[in-house]
């Protein structure tokens, strides 16, 4: 009996960087992740209630589901 050791599966490996733009979901993730709102009153008390219906999954923002 002969034992061969060698790799059986070649993967070439890609990376790509992808830049996140600045969109309606910009401020709900910062404030869910750091806690940062705007200095606005009104505007900070709006972005609270919006984000209680916002969680983050693997960096990912998605919309609670109330079943």
């Amino acid at each position: 009996m002969k034992n061969v050791v060698r790799q059986t599966i070649h993967a070439l490996r890609f990376f790509m960087m992808i830049e996140r733009q600045e969109s309606w979901m910009t401020p709900i993730l910062e404030y869910i992740q750091s806690g940062i709102s705007s200095n606005d009153q009104k505007e900070r008390h709006k972005l609270q209630r919006r984000a209680t219906k916002f969680c983050i999954i693997d960096n990912n923002l998605y919309k609670r589901g109330f079943t």
